[in-house]
Formats: structure tokens, sequence, C-alpha cells
């Protein structure tokens, strides 16, 4: 389940999407994309039955008193069908996806958090059987390591404040 909802109260759906793995649960507003990205999607469902909700549901408070108790009922083994008429598709906010590039891969950082970590489309997957020494990331110009840790920072003396804030880089 995820709400990020600045349209509550609005026209926007709520909605469950089944997939191949699990069940997604949240507003129609595009807050499900990067986890529904590269999934296989086997159902869509607006979420209308009321008879999932809880019985007093408040204006701004969707999370609680529909998500939530829907989210809970779909756990419970309740089939999606029952919650609300399919659905062809949702909401899709784009995503930016690494590209190969240079005999490596090149891709962009999407948010950096108040401690300045710095999360990345760059996956996992993508940087397997690389070491820091082959890894870098280059941010402002600036060449910047990839560590799993902030104790494998305190190792090294900061280049650069950037240096400092990517040590605890982590790829999605």
């Amino acid at each position: 389940m995820a709400v990020v909802d600045p349209g509550v109260g609005s026209r926007r759906k709520a909605i469950a999407v089944q997939t191949a793995n699990g069940v997604f649960v949240g507003p129609d507003n595009g807050v499900l994309s990067w986890a529904l990205a590269k999934e296989k999607i086997r159902a869509i469902h607006a979420l209308e039955n009321k008879a999932y909700f809880l019985q007093s549901v408040s204006r701004t408070f969707h999370g609680r008193d529909v998500f939530a108790p829907v989210a809970a009922h779909l756990n419970r083994g309740v089939p999606i069908q029952n919650f609300g008429p399919a659905l062809t598709d949702f909401v899709h906010l784009d995503w930016p996806e690494p590209r190969a590039w240079r005999g490596g891969f090149e891709g962009e950082v999407v948010y950096i958090d108040h401690f300045g970590n710095a999360i990345t489309n760059l996956e996992s997957r993508l940087l397997r059987g690389s070491d820091a020494a082959s890894c870098e990331i280059y941010a402002r110009h600036r060449r910047v390591c990839p560590l799993d840790t902030f104790y494998q920072a305190s190792r090294r003396r900061p280049r650069s404040r950037l240096w400092a804030q990517a040590a605890s880089w982590r790829s999605l």
C-alpha cells in the first residue's frame, strides 16, 4: 500500500493492482508507477465496494479509511474482484531508464534525501560483478564512488562534500 495523495477528495480513482508478485493498493495518481514498472499485471480494479472501507470515510484520510482496510482484506484473502469493477490501465509516471554506455551504464540521480544519499535509477543487478574501483559516478563533474555502508566512507578521506554525501549511495 502506498499513499501520496494530494488529490484526495478529487475524482481520482482508488485502485488495487494484482501482479505476479503481489497486490498493490493506492490512489490512481501515479504513485504506484515505479513499483509496478517491471511487474506483470494480472488485474486492475477500482476500489468502490464500501463494504471493505471503514464505516465512516473522511474526506481527507483515505489512507486510513480506504486503502489500509482494503489492503488488510486483500491480505486476508478476499479476491481482488470483490472490491470494484475491472480497469484496463492506471496512471503511469515517466521513470528514466538507465542506458548502456561506454562499457558501463549511464543513469540519473532521481532523488537526494536530507542526508545527502543519492538515489539513482541504476539497479543493483547492473552493478553485479563490479567492484568499487570500477564503479564511478560523476556528479557535477566530480567523481564519486558508490559504497555499501557509511563505515566505508569513514575509512577514506573525503575528496569533496559530494564524496561524503555519496558515501551512502545505493542503487535501487
